[in-house]
């Protein structure tokens, strides 16, 4: 993928790498559906878990981005962005620390 090079409204903001990595993977694959974005991040997190039981920091790393890419374009599909979505998590999760188990 070539680094992100035209101006845009929102480059001050995380959307902008959600863009950017949506148009490249459209380009190369298609546009996914939700589902199987969804399976493939599913997929793609249970080998990050096997990574992660095994220690090897490149190979947790290295899948993690896959994880992240298809969360960026299921975000996409959905018309959200990913970033804001997960800034208002965080605040909700702040200023509810009941929720925090789930960590």
């Amino acid at each position: 993928m070539t680094a992100h090079v035209h101006p845009c409204s929102h480059c001050a903001t995380r959307s902008c790498e959600q863009d950017t990595v949506n148009t490249w993977a459209d380009q190369q694959f298609g546009e996914p559906s939700v589902a199987s974005s969804a399976a493939r991040l599913s997929s793609e997190a249970a080998t990050m878990v096997r990574f992660a039981v095994s220690g090897d920091a490149d190979l947790i790393i290295d899948q993690l981005t896959f994880v992240v890419v298809l969360a960026y374009r299921i975000a996409g599909s959905l018309g959200v962005d990913l970033w804001e979505q997960t800034t208002a998590k965080a605040e909700e999760l702040i200023g509810n620390p009941d929720h925090l188990e789930r960590f």
